[in-house]
Parts: C-alpha cells; sequence; structure tokens
C-alpha cells in the first residue's frame, strides 16, 4: 500500500518558473546597483538603507529553498513526514539547498518517494510509541494504541487559567493529526487541529476543558493531562495495523 498518489509528479515547468524567477532577481538587482550608484555619485553618506537586498547568490538560495518546500508540499510529501523528517529537511534548506533543476528534482525527490511509505510507518511508529504504557489495550504486543489515552502534560503549566496546548507537546499533536488523515485518505492541515483546541479551551470556564471532534474527544485537566480518545474503531485498526507492519519489518 501507497500513502501517496501515484500519479503524482512534479510540474517540469516548476524548474522554469524558478529559472525564470531567479533571472528576474538578477535582473532587478542590476538595475538596483546602476540605481545606488547614482546616487552614491552625489551623496557623501552612500546610498539610503533601501538598497540593502541580498544579491543574487542569496536570492537564488532563497527561491529555491521556497521551490523545494512548494514541490514537497504540491506533491504532498509534506504530509508523511513527521516532525523530525521535517526538522531535518528544514536544516538541509538552510545550511546551502541544492539547485532547484530537474537533475535534482530526480535524485533528490524521487529516491525519498521511493521510500516514503517506510517513512510514513516509521513515523507512526515514533509518533505512538510515546503513548502512556498503561493505556494499550494488549502489553503483550508493543505499541499497540486503545481507544482511551492518557497524554501528559498537554497544556501549559503557566497559564491554567488561559489554558492553552503546551508548546512542547504542539508537533506530537500536529503528528497525531497527520497520521490519523493521511491513513484516512483526508487532507491534514498543518497546525489546524492545535489551533482549533486552543479555540475551544479558550470559551471553557473549566477544569475539565473539553475539545471534540468527529476524529477525538479531549478532556484536560488542571494536573495538565489530557485524555486522548480515539473516537473511531476503524482508524485504531488503520493506526495499529501501520504500527504492527512496521515493528514486523523492524524485528521490534
Amino acid at each position: 500500500m501507497s500513502y501517496l498518489d501515484k500519479d503524482v509528479a512534479l510540474r517540469k515547468t516548476l524548474g522554469e518558473d524558478r529559472n525564470e524567477a531567479v533571472a528576474l532577481w538578477a535582473q532587478g538587482y542590476r538595475v538596483l546597483e546602476m540605481s545606488r550608484k547614482k546616487v552614491e555619485d552625489v551623496s557623501r553618506y552612500g546610498g539610503p538603507r533601501m538598497y540593502d537586498i541580498p544579491g543574487p547568490d542569496k536570492a537564488r538560495y532563497e527561491i529555491d529553498k521556497a521551490f523545494w518546500r512548494a514541490a514537497f508540499e504540491r506533491t504532498r510529501m509534506m504530509e508523511i513526514m513527521d516532525s523530525k523528517a521535517r526538522k531535518e529537511f528544514d536544516k538541509a534548506l538552510e545550511t546551502k539547498p541544492p539547485v532547484f533543476s530537474l537533475d535534482n528534482i530526480e535524485t533528490q525527490y524521487l529516491a525519498m518517494y521511493q521510500n516514503s511509505d517506510e517513512m510514513f510507518l516509521r513515523g507512526i511508529y515514533e509518533v505512538f510509541r510515546h503513548l502512556d504504557h498503561s493505556y494499550w489495550n494488549n502489553n503483550h504486543e508493543p505499541y499497540q494504541i486503545s481507544e482511551k489515552n492518557i497524554m501528559g502534560y498537554w497544556l501549559e503549566g503557566w497559564c491554567l487559567s488561559n489554558p492553552r496546548l503546551s508548546y512542547h507537546r504542539s508537533d506530537l499533536v500536529n503528528d497525531i493529526d497527520r497520521c490519523v488523515k493521511v491513513l484516512t485518505g483526508r487532507k491534514h492541515h498543518p497546525r489546524e487541529l492545535e489551533t482549533k483546541i486552543n479555540a475551544a479551551l479558550k470559551d471553557q470556564d473549566g477544569p475539565p476543558w473539553i475539545y471534540e471532534d468527529d476524529d477525538y474527544h479531549m478532556k484536560f485537566f488542571k494536573n495538565q493531562n489530557c485524555h486522548l480518545t480515539f473516537k473511531n474503531q476503524d482508524t485504531i485498526d488503520r493506526l495499529n495495523r501501520a504500527i504492527a507492519q512496521y515493528c514486523n519489518h523492524h524485528k521490534l
């Protein structure tokens, strides 16, 4: 089973769009430098700060970063990457992004595409193995999740009068929702669940504070814990099959 559509492909015109963007920046930069020179010829203080913009090399890095991110979002690759994989991806782009060209797309993206199912299963395993052990439905089978789970320290401890999700749990919340949405064939919108939870908590007196939608029932307590219930048994079964597949493959 693949968790990405097999007919998804990057448009070749993305590379053409990138080249045009780089060329236009270089053209604009040359004109800007001509303007700067005119000002500096008559001003003892040099050109105004408005001329202090990135040159063509720095601009190329920023343009390539934008196109790599757009390509991974359009192909839904970002949806199967857990927070660790996304941070590694962002770090690689921040150092010195590869040129966004057709050759690099084939070597960089297609290699990840071929391993996308393994990456997604690993992400599910890493996300759900942190759930509270006592609330797994079978302690003899590793990382089997159940309907109800206790999640520790999901609220910020310093603002219980105005409760909100802990900053340190936001990646986990986003990853849980990402796994559920992708496994059930729906579009995942980053940080959407986190935003909805915070909005719901803000409008309640509590404790306990409640958040509920079609997928989750969450009850938050003054000790910062959350009782998380997955409402759909089919979702639980899909998650456990994915976890079992990963564990069996890696002999865990």
